[in-house]
């Protein structure tokens, strides 16, 4: 074995082990079960962070450096500027304990989006292991919930000591180890996606496997978005050649699902939005509010403390623009935005890799119908990990208007590391970064 050789496998060993530590921060310990012991200190996931700095290790970093495309260099420039923003927000607020835990839940998960897996197929399979896990606990809950009249919601509200919680577990909503139940749809769906990248990377996983699990979950935590984004995920990975029975078994679930009632809890909710004109929970109504008096207004930059008299406030500024913008200005708000979703959703459409595109949109989209990815959390480290593996997928995707996915997919696979859709790597290191 040569030394390059080596070096190569070592690298590989760092970057494996960092994954299973950042699953490891992740699933083992989310932000909810932190609370409990480390109180505001729960805002940082030292375990992820720890996964992160040996994943880089392993040259998770390459692509910082020479040879970094267009991509690479719009990240980095806009990551300095955000970095900035945050810096003086800390400082001019006199609020440097928020600065530094959105820094640590808001901004260092980005790493993750623009950096390079030279061990895909070993690094996605430890991924979709753990989530499997804990998606077959989060099935479980579900399950007990509604067969013990949401004793298991009332169980983590106390243990969690939230007030909001419980009243969450009385309307009947999911309250789990992962916490509030708009995380634990967004857990389910981030799962639905990282398998589909992994059908697309690894092997072939019938769509069923993950979804059914995934639907259960999103039922159980009462989320209308989420009913509606995992729907539409199912719609555009399997609206191709070879894939349409899974919309017939698929129908078949949805029945088995509304004769079971799992679908009233949604719908109660549904009915009730109508009825106080509003689908968004009350949102859009407050956000209206706000802006015609004028409590809620923007700058280019700012630094102002989140807080109000104002009992809409919090719902008013729950999409993470709107969040972002009130705290920091605009122009933060803009840089938050290319960094996490416009860039990397640019790099993929370029692909032409439909499915994975859509996938991707789903995701975006439903991180910003909720605040979790600009709060203490743990929100973007998983938005941010699932984004990173569906930029690998749309390598892996079958060309626009093929028929035949196999060939595709196997000359995908071979070149899946030298052509990650946000990287361009000299012809000097494509054999090295080649995946396993």
């Amino acid at each position: 074995m040569g030394r390059d050789e080596a070096a190569e496998l070592q690298e590989n060993r760092w970057m494996r082990g960092g994954f299973i530590v950042l699953c490891i921060g992740l699933f083992v310990f989310p932000y909810a079960v932190r609370g409990v012991r480390l109180g505001s200190f729960a805002a940082i996931n030292f375990v992820a962070i720890l996964g992160v700095v040996l994943f880089l290790s392993g040259g998770g970093l390459r692509y910082f450096g020479k040879g970094r495309s267009s991509f690479i260099l719009a990240a980095e420039i806009l990551g300095v500027c955000l970095t900035l923003f945050v810096i003086l927000y800390s400082v001019l607020s006199g609020d440097g304990k928020a600065g530094v835990a959105f820094f640590a839940s808001s901004i260092l998960p980005l790493i993750l989006i623009y950096s390079a897996l030279r061990d895909l197929k070993r690094c996605l399979k430890i991924w979709c292991i753990f989530f499997s896990a804990i998606m077959g606990v989060l099935v479980i809950c579900a399950a007990l919930n509604w067969l013990s009249g949401s004793a298991v919601s009332h169980f983590f509200a106390e243990l969690f000591h939230s007030a909001v919680y419980s009243k969450l577990a009385d309307e009947g909503r999911l309250v789990s180890f992962m916490g509030h139940p708009l995380t634990g749809s967004f857990v389910a769906i981030c799962y639905a996606s990282s398998m589909f990248a992994c059908s697309r990377v690894v092997r072939e996983v019938n769509p069923l496997l993950y979804f059914i699990p995934s639907g259960i979950v999103v039922l159980a935590c009462s989320s209308i978005t989420g009913v509606v984004i995992l729907a539409f995920l199912f719609f555009v990975q399997n609206c191709r050649t070879g894939y349409y029975k899974y919309l017939f078994f698929a129908a078949i679930v949805v029945c088995i699902f509304f004769a079971l009632n799992l679908f009233d809890a949604v719908l109660e909710r549904v009915s009730t939005n109508l009825s106080n004109g509003d689908i968004t929970s009350g949102r859009n109504a407050a956000l209206a509010r706000l802006l015609d008096k004028e409590i809620l207004t923007f700058e280019l930059f700012d630094w102002r403390l989140f807080s109000s008299e104002d009992p809409g406030f919090v719902a008013a500024t729950e999409y993470p623009p709107v969040r972002l913008s009130y705290r920091m200005g605009l122009a933060a708000a803009i840089c938050f935005c290319l960094i996490a979703f416009v860039l990397p959703f640019i790099g993929m459409l370029k692909s032409r890799r439909w499915d994975v595109c859509g996938t991707a949109l789903g995701l975006i989209v439903v991180v910003n119908t909720f605040d979790g990815i600009v709060s203490s959390g743990d929100i973007c480290w998983l938005y941010s990990a699932t984004i990173m593996f569906l930029i690998y997928a749309a390598n892996c995707a079958p060309a626009l208007g093929s028929t035949s996915s196999t060939h595709d997919d196997e000359i995908g696979k071979k070149r899946i590391s030298e052509n990650h859709a946000l990287h361009r790597v000299p012809a000097n290191r494509g054999r090295g970064n080649t995946a396993r």
